[in-house]
């Protein structure tokens, strides 16, 4: 990634369980749900990272076609079929010998190289290094910038800034990014991809949260899931940062998870990829999860991230 932002590591917003019923989600019980993990040794096959700490502030599979019933969707269970080719992490080189982590999807895009995830994520507080997108990421540390597909480059509404106040950027909370090609093909030829859909979106049928929550009990290893009726936020029910934003109560997802689908007409025994509505920005710790969907006027930065020409090799790259 080409962008730099320096900082100090912010601490985490108090959790208030009092706001949820008056307002579900409140400037003063939000969480960012990203993680820093120090990365693990190389020799180790199977590693479990400890998240070291969470930003609070403006910072299909194997196949998608798995049949397994869903024992659980509060998030406190992987995704019964494994891990999804279209769905993955973002990691990206922190500082410190650190790694960020969040949570990403492949869409279907005209370069067949664009990763949503959250603002917060694409570009966060503090140091950032280079970043890779590894989709179907499942339990394998040692092999990231491999198996993974480096960030070209990043795609942010004008609006976001990691170090502005909640209540001006949280309707910015969503990213594209543009990944290179590998071997010639590009990420969408070789692990497919899902729809994308801009706002309005659709307030009936089950949603499905994706993501790799990565603070205990979770290890950021595999990937989790939530699911149930969405509601869009609305003027008497949340403070204006929030309004807008999608609603999915009861989930246990937390740090490692911002970023990651939120996906309509999809399940486990759908045989399809679904199509992403939005992407996860944030939680209030007690089960209360906030996506943030993708307006018409992000059309346009879509754009951008899709008709990058990928042919060029970045000129800080040459000599790699």
């Amino acid at each position: 990634m080409t962008h730099h932002a320096h900082g100090h590591r912010p601490g985490r917003s108090p959790i208030s369980a009092s706001a949820i019923p008056a307002r579900v989600l409140s400037a003063a019980a939000v969480l960012l749900l990203v993680g820093l993990a120090a990365p693990a040794p190389a020799a180790a096959a199977s590693p479990s990272p400890s998240p070291a700490s969470a930003s609070a502030s403006a910072s299909a599979s194997t196949s998608a076609t798995a049949t397994a019933a869903r024992p659980s969707a509060d998030g406190r269970i992987p995704w019964p079929g494994g891990p999804l080719s279209t769905v993955g992490k973002l990691i990206w080189e922190a500082g410190e010998g650190r790694l960020g982590l969040c949570s990403g999807a492949a869409v279907e895009a005209e370069n067949g190289s664009v990763v949503v995830t959250a603002a917060h994520c694409a570009r966060p507080r503090g140091e950032v290094g280079a970043a890779w997108f590894v989709p179907g990421y499942d339990r394998d540390w040692s092999s990231f910038r491999e198996d993974g597909w480096r960030v070209r480059s990043v795609h942010v509404p004008a609006g976001w800034d990691p170090y502005g106040p909640m209540t001006e950027v949280m309707a910015h909370d969503y990213a594209f990014v543009t990944v290179e090609h590998k071997d010639g093909r590009s990420l969408q030829d070789t692990h497919g991809a899902s729809r994308l859909r801009f706002a309005p979106v659709p307030e009936q049928g089950e949603v499905t949260a994706l993501g790799y929550p990565a603070a205990g009990p979770h290890d950021g290893e595999v990937l989790h899931y939530c699911a149930g009726p969405v509601r869009v936020l609305g003027p008497g029910e949340t403070s204006r940062a929030y309004r807008g934003g999608l609603l999915l109560k009861g989930c246990d997802m937390n740090e490692g998870s911002s970023g990651g689908p939120w996906l309509w007409d999809f399940g486990p025994d759908s045989g399809r990829a679904g199509t992403v509505i939005g992407v996860t920005s944030a939680g209030n710790g007690t089960g209360a999860l906030l996506g943030r969907p993708f307006p018409e006027a992000a059309r346009s930065l879509f754009d951008t991230a899709q008709r990058q020409d990928l042919s060029a090799v970045p000129r800080d790259r040459r000599r790699e």
